[in-house]
């Protein structure tokens, strides 16, 4: 069932996370507390991809968001970041910026959101703060500059024995 972005207060992921025996199950579950949020009714999100996942913190980022348009928006863009230590420092990593501003319109056919990212460069963050909870945010932004729409994805980020950084996102949707 698609998510409908609407208000600011859609939580669509409010499930504990050892109900997805995932890293998360060792935080509290109030941590995983966002997933969506929008000011406008703009689109339904059918399904996120993330791939590879359970894999090193700076390995490649193939992301995919498929959506349904139900409100057009003009001179939009979209910005896809990974923000570090969310619920504290806030360390933002831009991973894409559309080129140039678009209008997105309604097709009555799903349409996606894909990014390539070769590589999650977190080099400028101390390792501290990439240990802490993290959010992999695909924002569609209005000429001003304001987010309209974010999809959210919440990134654990552990270290395995021989020392490497390992991530795992989740879906807003799963």
């Amino acid at each position: 069932m698609p998510s409908r972005l609407v208000g600011t207060h859609n939580l669509a992921f409010v499930a504990s996370a050892r109900e997805h025996k995932s890293p998360l199950s060792r935080i509290a579950p109030c941590l995983v507390f966002i997933s969506m949020s929008t000011e406008l009714d703009v689109i339904d999100v059918l399904r996120v991809d993330i791939e590879p996942n359970d894999c090193p913190l700076q390995a490649p980022l193939n992301l995919t968001v498929h959506f349904n348009v139900r409100t057009p928006a003009v001179g939009v863009h979209w910005e896809l970041d990974y923000e570090a230590d969310y619920t504290n420092k806030r360390h933002v990593i831009a991973l894409y910026r559309s080129p140039a501003p678009f209008d997105l319109v309604m097709t009555g056919a799903p349409q996606s959101f894909s990014h390539f990212v070769p590589q999650v460069n977190t080099d400028a963050v101390k390792e501290k703060y990439l240990l802490q909870v993290g959010l992999l945010r695909l924002s569609l932004v209005d000429g001003a500059g304001s987010p309209i729409v974010s999809v959210n994805m919440v990134a654990q980020i552990t270290k395995d024995a021989s020392g490497v950084l390992l991530r795992s996102i989740i879906s807003p949707l799963e």
